[in-house]
């Protein structure tokens, strides 16, 4: 089984707060897993999220890369 991250590791890694990603996880913003109280991250899951809030330059915007 993969290793579930903490609030804390899973902040560390996306570069922000543990209070944001509390946040984030009661707007559903961000994949995650309920155990009892805890909340825990895969880590892939991070990695997907990260990625599907890439913005396009402006050349893609265009039609041109």
């Amino acid at each position: 089984m993969e290793r579930l991250l903490t609030i804390q590791e899973a902040a560390e890694k996306l570069g922000v707060r543990p209070n944001t990603l509390y946040l984030w996880v009661s707007q559903k913003r961000i994949p995650h897993r309920k155990i009892g109280r805890l909340v825990r991250f895969r880590e892939c899951d991070l990695e997907e999220f990260v990625e599907q809030q890439r913005q396009p330059t402006i050349g893609e915007k265009n039609g041109h890369i």
